[in-house]
């Protein structure tokens, strides 16, 4: 099967030369790499792909912010598909962003138009007030993005209902993302301090600041923050950690850095705020074999259930960390449910069957 995949400009905060450094370039990444065919790239996204039978085209990133990005960005996409179509004659083009006047062109060549939203509109609830207006222009663009497509994906149940919103009446197929199990693996040892981690931007809406006010309230356990730094806030969290031996920051890690923080850790809390369904780190979390605990329980409940410890705010997560063993079990229960089901494997395996199904 031949396949195009559009990446665009996922990328919010380049850093590094190595690997996706942003969640929704995962799975993307993760497809092209076990299926193969051509990526289509902003020079911006400065991965590394290892991909046996693919390659990369690259673009140059569109330098405005907004909708006028969009469109431009939508401009030399197409022209890059309107010389890959003719050369590789792909079955399917999948759009891992909006881009609707390069969809349109890939369906007027009688090409099958796969969509896959990471999250969309509804992230821009998160905006403050001033910046709501953008929320409406992107709604728009979605909207007729969504029309384009011959099939949408969703990768979590809530994106289905949010697809229906757009009324375009469309096949959705629902894919889970999913960790690579041999990056990342889990701690070998439960002795000694527990070690809880925090992974994920650098801002409030994740949680950080929470975090942060968790571990500095316990000096019984080793607190671990990883995080991407696209606020400048840096200076702030070490200020606020200054003086305590039990709290380790790790800015802008590096991916194999990541991966060996993330494997010397025992629980994982996330203490999202708002719209943050199923971001990529919860998997990356399951594959490391770490016990959970996170807010937002009716947006991550279809994926993590009910081995997660659900909480409200950062006051209830201390106490849930007396029952070693119990952390244990439920640790082992998530790198199992990665093994089974919520790993790349699996999901390059749907992807490439959509083919056949349109």
């Amino acid at each position: 099967m031949k396949m195009i995949i559009v990446m665009g400009e996922l990328r919010r905060f380049p850093v590094g030369k190595e690997f996706p450094r942003c969640g929704e370039e995962y799975i993307p990444y993760y497809q092209f790499q076990e299926l193969g065919g051509t990526v289509v790239s902003s020079s911006d996204n400065n991965e590394v792909f290892e991909s046996k039978n693919g390659r990369v085209m690259r673009y140059p990133v569109v330098r405005v912010k907004g909708p006028l990005r969009t469109m431009l960005s939508d401009r030399r996409v197409r022209g890059i598909l309107e010389k890959e179509i003719i050369k590789e004659k792909p079955e399917i083009v999948n759009f891992h962003t909006f881009l609707p006047q390069s969809m349109e062109f890939v369906r007027s060549k009688g090409i099958p138009v796969v969509l896959t939203s990471h999250g969309g509109h509804p992230a821009f609830r998160n905006f403050p007030f001033w910046k709501r207006p953008l929320a409406r222009i992107r709604k728009w663009v979605e909207k007729s993005a969504v029309k384009k497509a011959n099939l949408l994906v969703a990768i979590n149940r809530y994106l289905i209902d949010e697809y229906e919103t757009y009324g375009a009446g469309k096949p959705v197929k629902l894919i889970y993302s999913g960790v690579d199990t041999k990056r990342f693996r889990p701690a070998q040892k439960w002795s000694g301090r527990l070690n809880v981690v925090y992974l994920s931007r650098l801002n409030g809406q994740k949680g950080v600041w929470d975090f942060i006010k968790m571990a500095r309230s316990s000096g019984e356990h080793d607190f671990t923050i990883i995080g991407y730094d696209g606020c400048g806030v840096s200076g702030k969290i070490r200020k606020l950690i200054a003086g305590r031996g039990n709290i380790s920051f790790h800015p802008n890690a590096s991916e194999k850095e990541k991966q060996e923080l993330l494997g010397k850790g025992h629980v994982f809390v996330s203490l999202s705020k708002g719209y943050d369904p199923t971001p990529n780190v919860i998997y990356e979390a399951m594959g490391s074999g770490m016990a959970m605990v996170s807010t937002l329980k009716g947006y991550r409940e279809e994926v993590l259930g009910d081995n997660c410890l659900w909480v409200s705010g950062w006051e209830e997560v201390l106490a849930l960390l007396e029952d070693r063993k119990d952390l244990k079990k439920r640790g082992k229960r998530f790198r199992q449910m990665a093994e089974e089901k919520f790993n790349t494997r699996r999901m390059a395996k749907e992807y490439k069957e959509i083919a056949g199904s349109l």
